[in-house]
């Protein structure tokens, strides 16, 4: 008989770890909600955590991770807070004991801090790989359910071993449905032409051309500095319907820049992680991107939600099978779109 999950979360994202325990009790055919754990902070800004209570001076406590399957759902963004809290969370259920501890990270922050392109840069990626590992107790049995990295290299900052998901697995099926049926603002019942921002994204830009049966673009840009991105080129024709795919969208310049440089009449983009910071939401309004759809890995501010034209897919149904996966000993790689 395989030990009971327990599913834990801190304070990034607890409305998806919520619907991933809701869509894992449908799979296993039974209830399993959050274990309780208080996630918050001292009044000077410190971290506080305690395992098996829901309030932090609570008296009566629950032993809710001695020898079981123990699996850690929390967004790294804003990316220092929340790492510090998955540190938190990793070491306080290391100290009980527990059978395996499996951090899922829907959105990992400093992964674009990924490699040594300028003289004197940190590579942040590693080192967050690196504080998160050292979060264990040695005796510690562990591995990593990782989202949509930004670069495939990460995988091997880490000492154990790393699941990953795609969010092809969701955006493929969901841009299929949309052939078949009209959304409240778009209707592919023509051909139309994948395009990725960048030359970087080109690989996840082509899968979801070579799943739908369509042509692949690409746009050619620089960066002068961080948060600018300039056009040189795009490679590419372009049909009437474009549908750029990324995997961050931040500031939005570089999908504002690409949107402006390329000939489509109608304009969507499929984004993973809704970064969405500083003049994104104003940046999308004046963009000719008629709907942005993301996912459920970081949580949209009140601003995003008024704008009207974000919309979610959610990623909780694939965490929730890979988790019931890892904890089966089975593989998540059938998750993996091929």
């Amino acid at each position: 008989m395989q030990e009971p999950i327990s599913v834990f979360t801190g304070t990034s994202n607890r409305p998806l770890a919520e619907k991933v325990c809701r869509e894992l009790s449908k799979i296993r055919g039974e209830d399993i909600g959050l274990s309780p754990a208080f996630v918050g902070r001292f009044s000077d800004g410190e971290v506080a955590v305690r395992l098996g209570v829901h309030s932090f001076d609570n008296e009566e406590w629950v032993d809710n991770s001695r020898g079981r399957d123990v699996f850690i759902i929390e967004s790294i963004q804003p990316p220092a807070e929340n790492l510090w809290e998955l540190c938190c969370l990793i070491r306080a259920v290391s100290h009980r004991s527990p059978r395996r501890i499996t951090p899922v990270i829907p959105y990992l922050g400093y992964a674009r801090q990924d490699r040594k392109d300028k003289s004197g840069k940190l590579i942040a990626a590693k080192l967050v790989a690196d504080v998160l590992e050292a979060s264990f107790l040695n005796t510690i049995s562990r591995e990593y359910l990782l989202h949509e990295l930004h670069a495939d290299q990460i995988e091997g900052f880490f000492d154990a071993p790393v699941n990953k998901l795609y969010a092809s697995y969701v955006f493929v099926p969901f841009i299929k449905s949309l052939r078949l049926k009209e959304d409240e603002c778009i209707s592919l019942r023509e051909d139309f032409t994948i395009i990725s921002p960048d030359i970087g994204g080109l690989k996840i830009a082509r899968f979801h051309a070579k799943s739908l049966g369509q042509d692949v673009a690409f746009i050619d840009k620089r960066r002068p500095e961080a948060n600018k991105a300039e056009v040189m080129n795009v490679v590419g024709k372009i049909k009437r319907i474009g549908i750029f795919v990324d995997d961050v969208v931040d500031t939005f310049g570089s999908l504002f820049a690409a949107s402006e440089a390329v000939p489509a009449e109608e304009q969507y983009a499929f984004c993973t992680h809704p970064v969405l910071s500083g003049p994104a939401i104003e940046r999308l309004m004046q963009s000719r991107i008629r709907r942005l759809y993301v996912t459920d890995t970081i949580p949209l501010s009140e601003e995003a939600i008024d704008c009207g034209r974000i919309k979610v897919v959610s990623v909780a149904p694939m965490i929730a099978q890979a988790i019931h996966n890892i904890h089966e000993e089975r593989s998540v790689s059938r998750l993996v779109l091929q």
